[in-house]
């Protein structure tokens, strides 16, 4: 590559949902971060369950994609742009994200994350749930009785980050630290 050739970063498609307030915020400032707050009010009493997998999931994909100290929490998108949850007044968003401020997953995993549930090959450890008398694995996380099966239960969740993302579109999600102004290819009010 010579000194007048620009290297070509390689972009991802990917779609998102967001309130007018986003949108307003790129364009004031070029780029949006989401604060916690606005998780805690989302999700309210499903709150402690819902923290303990995004927790998990900010500390592990930091160790993969740098978080700015302005990020407190990942901006979700999806390679389908069914698969947002629209709402409306909001905005849907089609971004060409760089591939490497973008962290891929599997939305099927992070659903069993959302769950409290293990992945991979789980027949052993769903065993060993009802051995102890666990009928649902939240339970294992909402109560102090477990910590060993715990720690076996999230030490399955790795696989999120190493299986990386489907094949198909349908089941892609992805994970960036923020939203970017130069980001976005179209937006579409709902």
């Amino acid at each position: 590559m010579t000194d007048g050739q620009k290297r070509e970063t390689e972009t991802v498609i990917m779609w998102t949902v967001q309130a007018p307030v986003v949108l307003e915020t790129l364009e004031r400032d070029g780029i949006s971060f989401v604060k916690k707050a606005y998780l805690t009010k989302k999700y309210g009493e499903t709150d402690k369950v819902f923290r303990t997998a995004y927790d998990y999931f900010v500390r592990e994909a930091q160790k993969r994609v740098p978080k700015p100290a302005e990020a407190e929490s990942p901006v979700w998108m999806f390679a389908d742009s069914r698969r947002p949850v629209k709402s409306p007044g909001a905005w849907l968003i089609k971004l060409k994200v760089p591939r490497e401020e973008l962290i891929l997953f599997d939305l099927r995993s992070f659903e069993r994350i959302l769950s409290m549930r293990p992945l991979g090959d789980t027949a052993e450890l769903e065993n060993e749930l009802r051995r102890q008398g666990v009928q649902d694995p939240s339970d294992v996380f909402l109560t102090p009785f477990y910590p060993v099966l715990r720690e076996k239960i999230r030490g399955t969740w790795s696989l999120l980050f190493e299986e990386g993302a489907p094949e198909e579109d349908t089941y892609t999600e992805g994970a960036a630290w923020c939203l970017k102004e130069e980001w976005i290819e179209e937006k579409n009010h709902l």
